[in-house]
């Protein structure tokens, strides 16, 4: 049997609204139901991972690219290139997610840091840039 759309939206509907009816022969006070707040012990003792931890500051961050500018000079190479995700969170903090425009931080070994980028692309990123 083949339903269209229509008739399957109306169905569904009728089984939703159906399963908030109160069914007979089920007493609510017959059947006690532990109460969703109350959690164990330990699990009430936890705290929040988070309590204590400081944003990662743009002084570290010109830390972390000095050191790979180092590294960079070290080893005989000119520029790292920084695409959207970890590597560039990790060296700008700016997160970014990819997509099918080019969006790039080049990490030169002597020079500033430099984005490419689309040109509508470019209010938002200096919005996201910290330095």
């Amino acid at each position: 049997m083949l339903i269209d759309r229509r008739r399957f939206t109306g169905l569904l509907a009728g089984l939703v609204g159906g399963s908030a009816l109160p069914r007979p022969g089920l007493n609510a006070e017959a059947t006690p139901v532990a109460d969703p707040c109350s959690l164990p012990a330990p699990i009430l003792a936890l705290t929040p991972m988070t309590d204590g931890i400081v944003p990662i500051s743009v002084e570290e961050r010109r830390g972390r690219m000095d050191k790979a500018r180092q590294l960079m000079v070290q080893h005989g190479l000119g520029a790292i290139l920084l695409e959207p995700g970890t590597s560039m969170e990790y060296f700008t903090g700016m997160s970014w997610g990819l997509s099918e425009r080019t969006f790039v931080a080049v990490l030169p070994a002597r020079g500033d840091l430099a984005f490419v980028c689309p040109g509508f692309e470019e209010a938002r990123a200096r919005e996201l840039l910290k330095f």
